[in-house]
Parts: C-alpha cells; sequence; structure tokens
C-alpha cells in the first residue's frame, strides 16, 4: 500500500503528501491524518489515499471513522479484500460483532486461505453464539492452529459434543498451559460438574492472563455454583469491562440483579443478552421473570407458558409458571402445574439415582 500511495504522491507532486506517508510509516499517524484529509478533499476519489487515511484514524483509536473511510473506498468500488478486511477489523473493534462478521465472510469467500479472516470469524460466530457456524468453518479449515484449535473446541463444548470438544482440549494441552488450554479444560470441568477443579483451573489461568476474553465469566459461573454470589458479581462486571457483548456475563450479571430486585440494573443486562441471542430460552425467562417482579403479570404468563411448550422438561419455569397461576387466581391451571412440577422432579430423581 505505502509504495502504490508512493506512486501517487510522485504523480501529484505533493510533498506534503509524501512527508505524511513517512510519519504513518514512522508510526506518527496523527501527523498524517490532516494531511490525508486535506488531500481527499481535492481528490475524493483516490481509494488508495482514502485506505490509507482509514489506516491512519485506526491506529489513532477512532475505527468509527476509519471505519467511514473503508466504506466510501469500498462503494467507490475497490476491490482489494484488504480494505474489506480492514472494514471489518474497524467494525470489530467497536463490538459491532454481526456487521464485522458479514465483511470477514466475504474476506473469506474470496480468499480462502486466510488465516486473520477465518480466526476473526470464527470468533464473532462465538460471540454471537453460534457454534454450529464455528464447528463447520474451522473444521473444513484444519489449520492446527493453537487459537483455531481453541475456538472450535469451545464452540464443540457448546454445542454438547463433549468427546470431540475433549479431543481438542487434549491436543492445546500438549501444548502447554496456554489461558486457552487452561479456559479449555476448565470448560470441560464445569461440563462433568467438576467445579472444585473447575475453580482452581481458572484461577490458574487468571494468575496468567487476567483479561483473557472469556475467563472470568466462566468464573463467575463456577463461583456461582460454589455459593459466592459477591465475587461471581464481581468477575462478570470485570468480564464485561472489556467484553461487553459476552453473553453469559450479561446474562448471569442481570439474573443476580433480578434477585436483588434491581430492576433496571436487570433489564440492561437481560436486554444486552437477548440483542445477542434473540431467541435464548434462558434470556426469556430471566425476563419474564422480570416481568413478573415488576407487575407485568400477564406479559409474565404469556411469556412463560410459550417457554414451557418449548421445552417441556425444564422444571424451573414450570415452577414459576405455577405460582404465577396461583398469584393470578387461577387454581386450576396453578395445580395442573404443580403437578406437571412433581412428575418432573421425580423424572429428574429418577435418571439421578440411575447414574448412582
Amino acid at each position: 500500500m505505502i509504495s502504490l500511495l508512493l506512486y501517487l504522491a510522485g504523480q501529484v507532486s505533493s510533498a506534503d503528501l509524501q512527508e505524511a506517508i513517512r510519519q504513518q510509516q514512522n508510526g506518527n499517524a496523527a501527523a498524517a491524518i490532516p494531511v490525508y484529509e486535506r488531500f481527499l478533499q481535492e481528490r475524493p476519489n483516490v481509494v488508495a489515499i482514502r485506505s490509507n487515511l482509514g489506516a491512519a484514524y485506526a491506529t489513532a483509536g477512532r475505527y468509527a471513522d476509519a471505519q467511514k473511510q473503508y466504506e466510501t473506498a469500498l462503494a467507490a468500488g475497490a476491490s482489494d479484500p484488504r480494505i474489506r478486511m480492514n472494514l471489518g477489523l474497524a467494525l470489530y473493534k467497536q463490538n459491532l460483532i454481526v456487521e464485522a462478521a458479514e465483511q470477514f465472510e466475504k474476506v473469506y469467500a474470496a480468499q480462502p486461505a486466510n488465516t486473520q479472516a477465518v480466526t476473526l470469524l470464527a470468533d464473532c460466530y462465538l460471540m454471537m453464539g453460534q457454534p454450529k457456524k464455528v464447528i463447520t468453518l474451522l473444521g473444513a479449515y484444519k489449520s492446527g492452529d493453537l487459537a483455531q484449535n481453541y475456538m472450535l473446541g469451545v464452540a464443540l463444548l457448546r454445542d454438547g459434543q463433549y468427546a470431540k470438544g475433549q479431543a481438542l482440549v487434549d491436543q492445546v494441552l500438549r501444548a502447554g498451559e496456554s489461558p486457552e488450554a487452561l479456559y479449555l479444560l476448565a470448560t470441560t470441568q464445569i461440563a462433568s460438574e467438576d467445579n472444585r477443579n473447575a475453580l482452581a483451573t481458572i484461577e490458574r489461568a487468571l494468575g496468567q492472563a487476567p483479561d483473557f476474553k472469556g475467563l472470568n465469566s466462566i468464573y463467575g459461573q463456577a463461583k456461582l455454583r460454589d455459593g459466592n454470589p459477591e465475587a461471581a458479581r464481581a468477575a462478570f462486571e470485570k468480564e464485561l469491562e472489556a467484553n461487553p457483548l459476552d453473553f453469559d456475563a450479561n446474562l448471569y450479571l442481570g439474573g443476580l440483579y433480578r434477585l436483588e430486585k434491581d430492576y433496571e440494573k436487570a433489564a440492561l443486562y437481560l436486554r444486552r443478552a437477548r440483542q445477542l441471542r434473540p431467541t435464548s430460552l434462558a434470556v426469556r425467562y430471566q425476563l419474564a421473570n422480570l416481568d413478573a417482579g415488576e407487575g407485568r403479570t400477564e406479559e409474565a404468563r404469556s411469556a412463560l407458558e410459550q417457554i414451557v411448550r418449548e421445552d417441556p422438561d425444564w422444571v424451573e419455569p414450570h415452577i414459576t409458571l405455577a405460582t404465577l397461576y396461583y398469584r393470578l387466581k387461577r387454581s386450576a391451571d396453578g395445580d395442573r402445574m404443580t403437578a406437571r412440577v412433581k412428575a418432573l422432579q421425580a423424572k429428574v430423581q429418577a435418571k439421578e439415582l440411575k447414574q448412582k
């Protein structure tokens, strides 16, 4: 890109432009920005300069401004996949994950061997709660890259494919006690209800990389299972400081605030979780409880009835719905739902006895 810009600079005989390019090469994007801006006022169709301005904005942390430059360059007919890749990165840095994924998908379609595009696209799919897409993408790619193996392992575990996920965990673990390896190990320990060892694993990982994406989120979940909601809250809040789109942190933090009857904060986190995964039954259940807590009983009843239709074996929504029926003085419905709860609980107990 820079060599092309030097050529263009020579063509227009702009000493200022050449100096801006030199400054950018030396890491001084702030000095280059005003020169590029003035140049584009006179020659708005020079895509190479516009792309370079986008890069300068991104270096300065002005990702929204960078996004506009890359979008303008693409609208003008630019076909360089690097521009689209940079647009995806600018969107990704703004936590516009769905929009970033769309750009990375286009880069991947044009350049299937682009490792950066594949890795970032897989990460977007994970954040969007689409593990099957991660499995399809990385299962076909098969690079053996540690980061990709880690993401594929997470996706397999979230998809309930524990044996395959464990195989990836073992591969990552053989590479050493990296944060990725420990995250995967802790996830499998939580899935197998080995919370004590999960906590120890996560604490080892936090000692190495306290800001590793997702680590504080699963730490909060493990702390909840350990009966320590205050430590869980702190972990979820720390996760969201660096990663505001973590679904689980938003969901659990919203649930904690709901239990404390801080409905305003609960709504903030639960609605963000719903934006991330609109069809999630867990989110819809929490929001139904929020409606009930704030007196919107009919809205809560309707939502809970839909949830129990979609998941007839989930005990908790049946319990909540039974309570709500009695509150609405619908005793017959309350009795019917209570009988259903007892049947479900007996089924769970029988399954647990069989496993023992």
